[in-house]
């Protein structure tokens, strides 16, 4: 391979490369003015990310959800019904509740006898 001419880029006019060179420089000017208008700015501080103490990393893994699952349930029941001292408490919590039953069926009978134009409003509940 024989090169007849050795140049790799075409060569630039003089005024071309004049107006390169000041405009590389001009820009340059900006640059310098910029940092030096930031410069006299007061600088900020960046707030760190408050530190969380080891100890208190340790409350926060300690601290347990506020609902109850399933199987929590499941085994809360287990062991109310497994406790001979909450069966005698169920059977008596199931006299209560058959007591309050009774009570308030016989609300409801009372609340029987009502007024007409109660029942005249209740005709035209379904629209």
């Amino acid at each position: 391979i024989r090169w007849t001419k050795r140049h790799m880029v075409r060569p630039l006019d003089k005024a071309v490369l004049a107006n390169s060179r000041e405009r590389i420089h001009y820009l340059g000017e900006l640059e310098i003015q910029d940092y030096e208008r930031e410069s006299l700015k007061p600088k900020e501080e960046v707030p760190k990310p408050p530190m969380i103490k080891p100890a208190e990393k340790k409350l926060l893994k300690k601290r347990t959800h506020a609902y109850r699952t399933r199987a929590v349930r499941e085994q809360q029941l287990q062991d109310q019904f497994e406790d001979p001292t909450n069966l005698e408490l169920s059977a008596s919590e199931e006299q209560d509740h058959t007591s309050q039953d009774s009570t308030a069926c016989s609300d409801n009978l009372d609340s029987g006898s009502t007024s007409s134009s109660e029942s005249a409003s209740s005709e035209y509940s379904d629209w």
